[in-house]
């Protein structure tokens, strides 16, 4: 399954990286606080985990999750 997370407000977009790169996932910082995270999760556990993870890092504004990318 693929997920990608939408940040409007990111606190710290490195230590976000850092916490999400064992889950195999990319973090982009567009500027202004708008990040990106996004990448493949193998089961709905991870994805739970990972929604987790970008809860603490600030507030999103839209999750997509499909099961492309498989």
């Amino acid at each position: 399954m693929y997920i990608m997370v939408e940040f409007y407000v990111c606190l710290d977009s490195k230590k976000l990286y850092n916490e999400l790169e064992k889950y195999r996932m990319n973090v982009t910082d567009i500027g202004d606080g708008h990040v990106l995270a996004y990448g493949d999760a193998k089961t709905a556990e991870q994805i739970a985990i990972i929604i987790g993870i970008c809860d603490r890092y600030g507030r999103y504004s839209h999750i997509s999750i499909d099961k492309g990318g498989e």
